[in-house]
């Protein structure tokens, strides 16, 4: 279309400011390193098989003794005495969380980019594995 305004047109001279620089340096590729999104999916799938695999029994027995103290009139206590692997567990699983969030959005908007929507919906529907996959195995640049 002859008339057709584009994100980077509206936003791009406000995002392109030295310190910021979002917008695009090269049309049609990536501005997203895929080792970023490769790394911080493999950083969330570490984190999140440690807090559940490692930390996980610790948990679910502290949650346990959570609801059958629900009847007690110092449930409040439960929450405070958590031992410190569930605090570990708890934050692994944050942490892991967070990874995968920032890696599933970056992957999603590389993909998006460069129009590349068979990558876009296997990130979108099996992360963090997808954007795994992607930042290893995945395009840069738009096809020709």
């Amino acid at each position: 279309m002859a008339g057709r305004i584009t994100f980077w047109q509206i936003l791009g001279p406000a995002l392109t400011h030295r310190a910021i620089s979002v917008a695009p340096r090269w049309k049609g590729r990536a501005a997203v390193n895929k080792r970023t999104i490769a790394l911080l999916s493999l950083a969330a799938i570490v984190l999140l098989l440690t807090a559940f695999v490692g930390f996980g029994p610790a948990f679910a027995t502290q949650l346990r003794a959570c609801q059958s103290a629900t009847n007690n009139p110092y449930a409040t206590n439960c929450l405070s005495s958590a031992s410190g692997a569930v605090v570990i567990g708890f934050v692994l699983y944050l942490a892991g969380a967070l990874a995968a969030l920032v890696a599933w959005i970056m992957g999603l908007i590389t993909t998006a980019h460069i129009r590349r929507w068979g990558w876009f919906v296997a990130v979108l529907l099996i992360s963090p594995l997808g954007s795994l996959l992607y930042g290893l195995a995945g395009p840069t640049q738009r096809n020709a």
